[in-house]
């Protein structure tokens, strides 16, 4: 950008002016709420094709070498498997017990890791995440051979200029597992809790004591970790809005540093595990939206901020300090108080990037190991990155990150942003009478209101998966 970054947060955005939403408030929220991309990366995943593979995979990571020299990497590990299966899940695991199928799994992880290491070279590694699955299903030696690999791949660096994270589920951390875990290097914590009520969990097959999740938390804290988050979704069956303000208020008490309040879109047809819910069982959408309100009720009260979406984080979190200061980023695990780096893929469905270029690892787990024990890179699918789509990722991250599009921060890209853009910003103009944004000739700014669907307003700029943008161009403003 021509301009530094602005930080939004102070003043008007502060949680003083959320401290409650009305009823009007998440009924308009609720006609917004528009299923769309996340803006984890753009272009989105859904424009990867085949014709990216592995010749353009080494060519882009030989062009970035020469461009990058020793620019810091981010690694992720795809661990997929999981002890047992959540009927609200639409990730790409596989539920086993089978411990040398696992095993399995890692040898043919470590074949991938020294390939990866051939062509990358020994950048160091700022970030590292593990994702899944369930990668504390891995054992104690399992998860040991991971990450002495990693380490004898690439050079880390310190502690305290790395952020090394971990999904994690609490009904596989027995006493003494996370303090294990810090000693293998890891500094974050991220928890799946979901919801506390029983009844909850048991009809989404994820039955998880209370007690579980808050000894990680308190582990977590005793440990040395730097940040601890925790995960729940509202919009599950049997949930009601005293059961899951219960639950917030618990979590809230814990005080972890980040809480994200994921929203439960039932697509059966999409996703096979969803057919085990019964659908009679899901909260009315009144009720969903107030679920919604409880928990943004519950966390204000406690202290949190509101970033955006779903994501609230608590005093004192450099989170909160990087989106004050402007300098907040997105990547694929959310919010990042570190700039996009290259980040290398690794393990089966695994994506990766540079800043020109995304790729997929093969979604088939038996493809993906045939090709690793082959020396062959299991590259499925990917995409080349157009100027258009870098101006288009610059202004869906601004808007993403900073809650505000600063015209003049792209002058020298496009003399004239609101002409250039004209379509983009006229799509907008019903949530701009729903008060959820404002447009003048300087840029455009995200209301306190509308931060709860920025993804939203960042989709109008999406050229290639816009989110409802027929439904948004039909609004009425209310």
């Amino acid at each position: 950008m021509k301009n530094p970054p602005r930080g939004v947060f102070p003043g008007s955005l502060l949680r003083r002016d959320m401290a409650t939403i009305s009823e009007n408030d998440i009924e308009l929220l609720d006609r917004w709420d528009i299923p769309g991309p996340r803006y984890t990366s753009y272009p989105t995943a859904l424009c990867f094709h085949d014709g990216f593979r592995e010749t353009e995979y080494r060519a882009e990571v030989a062009q970035r070498r020469t461009e990058a020299g020793n620019e810091p990497l981010s690694l992720y590990v795809h661990l997929p498997f999981c002890e047992k299966l959540c009927f609200f899940c639409g990730c790409n695991k596989w539920v086993t017990l089978n411990r040398e199928k696992i095993d399995r799994y890692v040898d043919d992880l470590l074949l991938e890791i020294a390939m990866e290491r051939e062509i990358h070279g020994p950048r160091p590694v700022e970030q590292l995440h593990w994702g899944g699955g369930t990668p504390t299903w891995l054992d104690a030696e399992q998860r040991m051979r991971v990450m002495d690999a990693l380490k004898a791949a690439f050079p880390f660096l310190p502690d305290g200029e790395s952020e090394i994270s971990i999904e994690a589920d609490p009904r596989n951390l027995p006493e003494g597992t996370v303090t294990g875990l810090r000693e293998l290097g890891f500094n974050r914590l991220s928890l799946g809790v979901q919801d506390f009520d029983l009844a909850v969990q048991e009809a989404v097959n994820r039955v998880q004591p209370a007690e579980l999740s808050l000894r990680a938390i308190d582990e977590a804290r005793a440990a040395g970790f730097h940040g601890v988050s925790v995960d729940l979704i509202y919009g599950l069956p049997k949930q009601t809005e005293a059961s899951f303000r219960r639950t917030v208020e618990g979590v809230a008490q814990a005080a972890p540093d980040r809480i994200s309040i994921f929203s439960y879109f039932h697509r059966p047809q999409m996703f096979s595990p969803q057919k085990c819910i019964e659908e009679g069982d899901l909260p009315t959408p009144e009720v969903k939206r107030m679920l919604f309100a409880a928990a943004v009720d519950v966390l204000t009260s406690h202290g949190y901020t509101a970033l955006g979406m779903d994501h609230f984080v608590r005093e004192g979190d450099d989170l909160l300090e990087a989106a004050r200061a402007g300098t907040m980023h997105r990547n694929f695990q959310g919010y990042s108080t570190r700039a996009d780096r290259d980040l290398v893929a690794l393990g089966v469905t695994a994506i990766g990037r540079t800043d020109g270029a995304f790729w997929q690892k093969s979604k088939d787990l038996k493809e993906w190991a045939e090709s690793v024990r082959a020396g062959r890179l299991p590259i499925a699918r990917g995409l080349q990155l157009t100027d258009e789509d870098k101006l288009r990722r610059e202004i869906i991250a601004s808007v993403m990150c900073r809650l505000e599009l600063v015209f003049d921060d792209f002058a020298d890209r496009v003399p004239n942003f609101p002409k250039r853009f004209e379509k983009e910003l006229a799509l907008l103009k019903p949530m701009v009478d729903d008060k959820l944004l404002e447009i003048d000739e300087k840029g455009l700014r995200v209301k306190p209101l509308g931060r709860f669907v920025v993804k939203i307003i960042a989709g109008a700029f999406d050229e290639h998966t816009p989110p409802g943008l027929a439904k948004i161009s039909g609004r009425q403003a209310t």
